[in-house]
């Protein structure tokens, strides 16, 4: 009973691993991916600026 149990635990946790896995896999290059977000943040930043909006600390 308890191997079953083991079996069913370790065949989880590795369709876990290989659906994160195959989800790792369809990230482009990690110097692309951070390009674009830069360039996002950078276009946001501009667009929010054109609003005349600020933000307060208090």
């Amino acid at each position: 009973m308890s191997s079953k149990n083991n079996r069913t635990n370790e065949s989880r946790f590795n369709r876990f691993l290989n659906a994160f896995e195959r989800i790792g896999n369809k990230l482009p290059n990690p110097f692309i991916l951070f390009i674009t977000l830069a360039l996002i943040v950078i276009v946001l930043s501009g667009v929010i600026s054109l609003f005349d909006s600020v933000l307060y600390s208090s």
